[in-house]
């Protein structure tokens, strides 16, 4: 679950069956999975984004155990590596 108590690993299965959400959802994980692999990297910045789609990208970072916040803007979704981060 993540910190609101979602059950992250249901949201992302009901939203893989939806086809027009089921690319994002899979862009997301691989660009998760390639700033996990990347030792330079602590905290990544996603691009800004509709409410939604930010939505998403915080209970996917939960998923992998990453911290999520919004930068300052408030449209964007930094997520960072954090001791109990899951790849």
């Amino acid at each position: 679950t993540d910190n609101s108590g979602n059950d992250v690993r249901a949201f992302v299965y009901e939203k893989l069956q939806d086809p027009k959400l089921r690319t994002f959802l899979l862009s997301v994980e691989e660009d998760i999975r390639a700033f996990l692999a990347d030792n330079k990297l602590q905290s990544k910045i996603c691009p800004p984004m509709t409410s939604y789609y930010r939505m998403v990208i915080h209970r996917v970072a939960a998923y992998f155990g990453l911290e999520h916040n919004v930068d300052a803007s408030g449209k964007a979704v930094i997520i960072t590596k954090v001791p109990n981060t899951r790849q």
